[in-house]
């Protein structure tokens, strides 16, 4: 019996910079200047995410049989089909 592979759930994470940059431009029409100082020290305290981009790719069937499947990420292959690439992580599903 295969074990479950348990898929993280997908975070968004934003880029400080960007918003901290909105976060002033909102500040001359709806925010007064102590507002628009505790948001931005706010967002300055708030660590930072440990993100890599997400590696797609596809399982591909390869054989006489078609019982032996190819990562298109890292072309390794394996026996069954999992939602991640054992190997090298790749995400498997197809985008929604």
């Amino acid at each position: 019996m295969i074990a479950a592979f348990k898929v993280p759930e997908r975070k968004e994470h934003i880029d400080r910079e960007a918003f901290k940059a909105e976060i002033r431009r909102l500040s001359t029409h709806y925010l007064n200047e102590w507002d628009t100082l505790g948001v931005l020290a706010a967002a300055d305290r708030i660590p930072a995410a440990d993100v890599r981009p997400v590696v797609r790719g596809a399982w591909r069937r390869i054989g006489k049989t078609g019982r032996i499947f190819v990562c298109s990420a890292c072309d390794k292959t394996f026996p069954y089909k999992t939602r991640c690439c054992p190997n090298c992580g790749a995400d498997m599903r197809e985008e929604s």
